[in-house]
Parts: C-alpha cells; structure tokens; sequence
C-alpha cells in the first residue's frame, strides 16, 4: 500500500527515519528521458552547467519503512 501523503506527515513527525540530501534537480522536458527528474550528483566538467543557478531541493532517498510503519499504527490507535 503506498502511502506517499503520509510519507510526508511521517517525515515531519519522526525525521530520523528518513535520509535526506539536497541538490539541485531538474525535469527533463523532451526527448528519450522526458518527464524524469535528475538531481546534481557532482561538480560538472562543462561548460554548460543544465543546473547553473538552481537552488538546492530537499530530496528524501531512502526511508526506514519499518519504523514508519509502526509510527503510522500507532498513531491510528492513539
């Protein structure tokens, strides 16, 4: 069951379940990748920087699903 609304409830409630980084992202807008988000993983040797400008989004990469499960359960019980 995905929960993705209650992710972000959960996120604010019990952070320390959840990794977080911030980089820039973008959304690809045509061709092959469009629709897909990419993030800035590192200093690019370009001339062209497709991030240049952009702020750093929060952006949550992993989660322990369990500890939000049973967040989630208890505070249905509470």
């Amino acid at each position: 069951m995905a929960l993705h609304d209650t992710l972000t409830l959960s996120w604010l409630a019990l952070p320390q379940a959840f990794t977080v980084t911030e980089a820039p992202v973008r959304v690809i807008t045509e061709g092959i990748s469009c629709g897909q988000t990419v993030r800035r993983l590192s200093a690019l040797a370009s001339r062209e920087d497709p991030f240049a400008g952009l702020r750093p989004q929060r952006l949550c990469l992993g989660v322990d699903a369990e500890a939000v499960r049973e967040h989630f359960f208890a505070t249905l019980r509470a």
